[in-house]
């Protein structure tokens, strides 16, 4: 009944280790996103890469694995032009999916404390461990100095209140960005041009413009025409007034 067990639990462990793996392509200098973790190829030789994970980076040989960060990467071909110019073929497997709420396997507060927290008077900013500290403020509103010429923000981390002289707008109207599907709009001294779905521009409008163009490209075409004769002309001028030089 215990080998039973034990095969089973075999089986589970390796259809989830082949259901995370996957393989990719990827360009010198070229990253993409898998299970939360930032892949990305730096440098590449002919039978060698660097591969940064997230801000970790390793020397991957062809045909050999390495664990970098939450991830398992094997090099499978590379086609090489230069260091900066080439790609490679990976397969990367997940050792762990930070983010699923669920701190298992080599999770830990260090590597993954969205799902494994933190210790006690720390919090988990940008997937990492940072002392806690109090915020001075929650909203905008909270920041308000009841003075009309400044901006009052509450930004930063921690949060505090900022109450800037420099006023970006007053008024709707200085909001305006000419565009006829965007609702513009100042808030709390700072413009908005928020898009109107489903809107379309003025098709008048739209092809005014475009007769506008045609109209100004015409008359830099007849422009240039006028250049051309004119210096046609005086080459002319140029070649009979050296002629009858000569012969005076």
């Amino acid at each position: 009944m215990q080998k039973i067990q034990i095969t089973v639990f075999f089986i589970i462990f390796l259809m989830k280790e082949i259901s995370v793996a996957e393989q990719i392509t990827l360009n010198v200098g070229e990253s993409k996103e898998l299970n939360g973790n930032t892949i990305k190829l730096k440098s590449i030789k002919s039978d060698k890469v660097v591969i940064t994970v997230n801000d970790e980076s390793k020397i991957i040989t062809k045909d050999k694995e390495e664990i970098i960060g939450a991830v398992k990467v094997t090099l499978i071909e590379t086609f090489y032009i230069t260091s900066s110019e080439g790609i490679a073929k990976i397969e990367v497997t997940s050792l762990y999916v930070c983010g699923d709420a669920r701190c298992e396997g080599l999770e830990t507060q260090k590597n993954c404390c969205q799902d494994c927290g933190c210790q006690q008077g720390y919090d988990c900013e940008n997937k990492q461990c940072i002392i806690h500290v109090e915020n001075e403020c929650d909203s905008d509103e909270e920041c308000d100095d009841q003075n009309p010429n400044t901006s009052d923000r509450c930004t930063g981390l921690p949060k505090k209140c900022q109450n800037s002289n420099v006023l970006i707008c007053t008024t709707d109207e200085e909001c305006t960005d000419d565009n006829s599907c965007t609702k513009d709009s100042c808030v709390n001294n700072d413009c908005f041009n928020e898009k109107i779905q489903d809107c379309k521009i003025n098709e008048s409008i739209k092809n005014e413009d475009e007769r506008t163009d045609e109209k100004i490209n015409d008359v830099d075409e007849q422009e240039k025409l006028e250049k051309e004769r004119f210096s046609l002309f005086e080459r002319i001028l140029n070649f009979f007034s050296k002629i009858f030089g000569r012969d005076s």
